[in-house]
Order: C-alpha cells, then sequence, then structure tokens
C-alpha cells in the first residue's frame, strides 16, 4: 500500500506543478483587448502624452517582422517616457493577432479595434506608426523599416 500512495502523491505534486507553471505563463500573457472607436478616441485625445501606436494585422509579414525591434526599444525608453501601444486592424478580432503577440512575446499593450479604424483614422498601409502628442497624430510613418530607424525616429519623437 505504501508505493501505492507514494505514486499518488507524485502524480499530484506533477500535476500541482503543471498547474503552477501553467498559470504563471498566464498571468505573463499580453491578452489582446478589444477597442471601440470612442475609446481609442480617447486614448489619443489624452491631453499631455506622447504615445506611439504602432498598427498591424496577424497575416503583415513586415509587421511581425518589426515586432522583436520594437521589443527591445520599448524595453529601453519606458523608463523614459515612452507610451506605446499596438493596434490589431485584424477583421477576425482580437483572435487573429493573439498568437502573434504570444509568439514574439510582446510586453506592450495591443488592443483589436479591426476594421472600423481605417476609415476613422485614415489608415492606407500597414505596417503603419502613429505618433501622438498633446492629444494630436502628429506624424504617420507607414512600410517596412529597419530596427536603427525605428529606434531612431522614436528616440527624436520622445525629445
Amino acid at each position: 500500500m505504501q508505493p501505492r500512495r507514494f505514486s499518488v502523491y507524485i502524480s499530484l505534486l506533477f500535476s500541482m506543478l503543471i498547474l503552477m507553471a501553467a498559470r504563471v505563463d498566464s498571468e505573463q500573457r499580453n491578452i489582446v483587448q478589444s477597442l471601440d472607436l470612442t475609446q481609442l478616441d480617447r486614448i489619443i485625445k489624452t491631453g499631455g502624452n506622447r504615445r506611439v501606436i504602432v498598427v498591424m494585422t496577424a497575416w503583415c509579414s513586415p509587421c511581425i517582422e518589426e515586432l522583436p525591434d520594437l521589443n527591445k526599444i520599448y524595453a529601453k525608453y519606458a523608463s523614459k517616457g515612452l507610451k506605446m501601444m499596438g493596434l490589431s486592424l485584424d477583421f477576425a478580432g482580437p483572435e487573429a493577432i493573439q498568437p502573434v503577440i504570444d509568439k514574439h512575446k510582446v510586453k506592450y499593450p495591443v488592443y483589436w479595434v479591426g476594421e472600423k479604424a481605417i476609415q476613422a483614422y485614415s489608415i492606407r498601409g500597414i505596417p503603419l506608426i502613429m505618433f501622438v502628442k498633446d492629444g494630436e497624430i502628429t506624424a504617420r510613418i507607414s512600410g517596412k523599416r529597419t530596427g536603427k530607424f525605428l529606434e531612431n525616429t522614436i528616440r527624436q519623437f520622445l525629445d
């Protein structure tokens, strides 16, 4: 009877460890939240802030390729006042971009607003970075960019 009891305890211990590991992983996961246009407008128009908005989709290769560079830039400049957010335009909802965010361990918040933002914000191409200063979109940079270009541009924006 003792060996069987020992096996049960070991099985329970492993089960608990697996559950704990899954919980830690889910706590660190960056969950893509939904926004409507009113909420997005409110974020943009909040006065006195400087914010970088990274517009992307799950099917856009250049969008995905720049995520590691953007993650590094965010990690480097967040303590210096960089507010960055991702904005997904995927038609299929937040579930479309979530695997991309998980795979690349994106640290800055990412929101899904869907295709309604395309017309509302005159989005003509992706990837797109919009620079917001004092409640206004002051600049837009679209197309594929190098990590060095992104860092230099964002650093200048923060100065």
